[in-house]
């Protein structure tokens, strides 16, 4: 027993040393990427994580992993036999297996150390400071520290809620870390996850006062959306180029396509979007199809979201979900809270790649590393 306490536990800290290795490497690069394959590292690291903390595993895991891993192995045969290209298959159904991995972890026995707090706090103070010198020193006016911010805020949001919606304290300058870590980093999905957790924040923790502040807010947003659609035509064409909105359009144009059961459970796997759709999306090149013919799939809608109705359809993208959610509220023992992060990975899912970003892995094993710390209604 002896053994195993050490096994997993210099798994742990190994794994929470690399990440502080890697946030440091992080600030020697400047550009548009890490000096190192970050999604790599972390899909590597994770595996390497869950093999060293494989127990035992419950009958319910068990029934999961003997629905899930079919699936994959189904999808596979499709790929081998009909010669699609291996790598758009590993990035298609990358959520279902990192779902199949992290079912793997050990939840009721395993090690939880204690030290969340402190953790959070160095995170933070990385990210604000790589933030604010990239932009000051006009290095970076998309700044990052690990990968892409749409990617890493995911990361960094999962954090700020188990401070805003528990017992655990941060600390004003924090607080403003991460304020400032969202204002400087230029995106407009953080901005919008961060409003929406403040206006959860409100609702949750301030009293009736705040829940009418949180009704203005909403009102004032869908006056907005309608002042929006009454713009002029010109305006309009402008907003018609921003990338998120044509990925939308296409994603459209793909479903209106779809059967009735293509609706239910998507296209059948790795099925290519139409010639049509790959031209509109020419300004992403590096999300075509790495057979080289010109061809794409689902990653070239960009969200995550619309990813997973073209390829899951709407009942697989809803088994997906509950899985993320069933994953956060093994590892919390919080409905509510595993609920609140489960909707901001999904909120993300409008904008990037979300749950089938290395970025969520590895929130979950940080969770589950720190476990004695976020567990508030241990069970």
């Amino acid at each position: 027993m002896n053994d195993i306490y050490k096994i997993k536990s210099v798994s742990s800290q190994t794994f929470i040393f690399s990440l502080y290795i890697l946030c440091l490497f992080g600030f020697l690069s400047f550009g548009r990427a890490h000096i190192f394959d970050v999604s790599g590292f972390i899909d590597i690291a994770s595996f390497a994580f869950v093999l060293a903390n494989i127990r035992s595993i419950s009958r319910t895991q068990l029934i999961i992993l003997c629905l899930v891993i079919p699936v994959i192995f189904y999808s596979f045969s499709v790929v081998f036999f009909d010669a699609k290209n291996l790598v758009d298959y590993l990035i298609i159904i990358k959520p279902l297996v990192y779902l199949a991995l992290l079912y793997c972890l050990d939840f009721k026995s395993g090690i939880g150390k204690r030290g969340f707090t402190p953790f959070v706090k160095i995170i933070f103070f990385l990210f604000f400071v790589k933030y604010l010198f990239s932009v000051i020193l006009g290095l970076n006016v998309r700044p990052l520290l690990l990968r892409e911010n749409n990617f890493e805020l995911m990361f960094i949001f999962a954090l700020y809620c188990i401070f805003l919606f528990s017992p655990l304290k941060l600390g004003r300058l924090f607080h403003f870390f991460v304020l400032g870590i969202v204002a400087l980093s230029g995106s407009k999905s953080g901005l919008i996850i961060y409003l929406f957790l403040g206006i959860l924040y409100s609702i949750y923790n301030l009293g009736i006062k705040s829940r009418s502040i949180a009704i203005i807010i909403t009102i004032t947003i869908i006056i907005m959306i309608g002042l929006i659609t009454k713009l002029p035509n010109s305006l309009l064409l402008e907003i018609q180029a921003v990338d998120r909105f044509a990925m939308a359009v296409v994603s459209w144009r793909e479903f209106q396509g779809l059967s009735l059961i293509e609706w239910v459970l998507g296209k059948p796997f790795i099925t290519p979007l139409m010639t049509s759709s790959c031209s509109a999306l020419y300004f992403y090149p590096g999300l075509f199809s790495h057979a080289g013919d010109g061809s794409c799939y689902s990653v070239i809608l960009h969200m995550f979201n619309f990813r997973a109705i073209y390829d899951y359809g709407l009942l697989g993208t809803l088994i997906i979900w509950l899985g993320v959610y069933d994953i956060f509220t093994r590892i919390l023992k919080d409905r509510r809270m595993s609920i609140i992060i489960t909707v901001t990975f999904m909120l993300n899912g409008f904008s990037v790649s979300s749950i089938n970003s290395s970025f969520f892995l590895l929130t979950v094993i940080v969770l589950y590393i720190f476990k004695k710390d976020v567990r508030f209604n241990d069970a």
